[in-house]
């Protein structure tokens, strides 16, 4: 196609410009063990601190950069507004959804964007592979990108039809959703006809499309979402709505492309980038006195396959990739990203992503090679030995208060409730998590002058 382009993983015998690293066995094998042992002692850890938290000037690109360009962050400052910098989050975060068209961690996705003055370069990664389905919705995307930024004239308005290709190549992800709505909505018929269309939509009766338009106005409606909370008990109702919420997507990026080819500069010209993923590896356990004897449930998690996540897969490539200092210091994520990408995106400082769900997982791993220049090669390999330390860390933490599981989805409150549960001992305790919530809410009201 002619704006879409499939970027493979470089074979193992691939001769490199530049300077290569290379994964040492002992390295992966500590990583790996380490990551085990905390996954079996407890998978959730605290999540860290990410772009809805950070303040702008932590991550945003009119951050300072330095003028030496093999010591100088990546991204280069290119754009100005708030509107802007919101405008392109929102695009990004809404393509990595649409295009996560599975409930299945292979289809976890990522993006990325780099922005010149004529032409954007989008770049998506993930670990399934990318179908003739994925490339022909991409290349109709471009196509109707670069004419609402040309402000050329259609023969019909085009928004209709690309908001029917989105809900039509999200079919297999509705299923899901619709299957999880039907558990909860049998109980209680709270909505009329919402319950028979998505049973419609399961015999082919009702069309993806029209199924996404219902949700879209149910989730508009105050009638309808009072009548949810008050039907069902927390847990279900949050479910029920959050089900509706991704439902939607599909004319939520509709929006999303449509905003951003409006307000973005370069979308005149648009090129999809889409990375395949790294095939599964394994890792040997580490025997080194530090991790101690190893029980047979670290053992079982040490024995999994090992998959590169596709931020890891994201930013590697980007570390590397000529144009890079133009990249927009933002990824798209389908879904928070896990406690072990997120300390890798916080260390290398060049990006931010929209919430981190603290889960370690005992199967995340990193490329055996890369083709780095030499200071970046230095600065992966600190960023490697800091991950060493903080794996270390939580590996032999004695006091390890009990957290309840954080979810992965996007699609939550923006202040989460308390998570670590409290108990006689400790319930006196102000949390200091819930003390910077409110703290971050009343700064972001400016005072009223004095003088009016």
């Amino acid at each position: 196609m002619e704006h879409v382009a499939i970027v493979p993983v470089p074979p193992k015998d691939t001769k490199f410009k530049n300077g290569v690293w290379l994964f040492p066995t002992e390295v992966e094998s500590e990583i790996a063990t380490l990551a085990a042992i905390c996954h079996v002692k407890q998978q959730q850890r605290g999540p860290l601190r990410t772009a809805t938290g950070a303040k702008r000037d932590d991550w945003s690109d009119d951050a300072e950069l330095s003028s030496d360009d093999e010591s100088a962050s990546i991204c280069a400052a290119v754009i100005t507004t708030e509107e802007t910098l919101s405008t392109k989050m929102s695009f990004l975060d809404r393509l990595a959804e649409i295009l996560c068209t599975k409930k299945h961690a292979h289809y976890v996705t990522c993006t990325s964007m780099i922005t010149y003055p004529d032409k954007v370069t989008v770049l998506a990664a993930r670990n399934a592979s990318w179908t003739d389905a994925d490339v022909r919705l991409l290349d109709d995307v471009a196509t109707i990108m670069e004419q609402i930024a040309s402000r050329g004239t259609f023969d019909m308005d085009p928004m209709p039809g690309m908001r029917k290709k989105l809900a039509n190549h999200y079919i297999p992800r509705l299923k899901y959703h619709v299957q999880s709505l039907l558990k909860q909505l049998e109980r209680h018929d709270v909505i009329a006809g919402f319950a028979r269309d998505c049973r419609g939509f399961q015999s082919g009766t009702v069309s993806a499309l029209a199924l996404v338009e219902l949700a879209d106005r149910v989730s508009s409606s105050q009638a309808a979402n009072m009548q949810i909370t008050t039907s069902y008990d927390d847990g279900a109702s949050s479910r029920i709505l959050s089900d509706i919420q991704c439902i939607r997507r599909p004319l939520l990026t509709c929006d999303a492309l449509y905003d951003a080819a409006r307000r973005v500069d370069g979308f005149q010209q648009l090129q999809f980038l889409l990375l395949t993923g790294y095939k599964a590896k394994e890792a040997t356990p580490c025997t080194s006195p530090s991790s101690g004897p190893l029980n047979e449930l670290v053992e079982c998690q040490l024995a999994k396959p090992k998959w590169v996540h596709a931020e890891i897969r994201m930013i590697t490539y980007l570390l590397n990739y000529d144009g890079a200092r133009d990249a927009f210091r933002y990824l798209g994520i389908s879904k928070k990203t896990c406690f072990l990408c997120g300390h890798i995106i916080q260390k290398l400082g060049n990006f931010n992503t929209r919430g981190n769900h603290g889960k370690i997982y005992s199967q995340w791993t990193i490329p055996s090679a890369l083709e780095l220049r030499d200071k970046k090669i230095e600065t992966w390999e600190l960023t490697i030995k800091y991950l060493q330390d903080v794996l270390q860390s939580e590996a032999t933490r004695k006091e390890l208060p009990h957290l309840q599981a954080v979810k992965e989805s996007t699609v939550t409150t923006p202040v989460a409730p308390q998570i670590e549960r409290s108990n006689v001992f400790t319930s006196h305790i102000p949390d200091p998590r819930l003390r910077e919530r409110e703290s971050t809410w009343l700064s972001s009201f400016s005072m009223r002058d004095i003088s009016e």
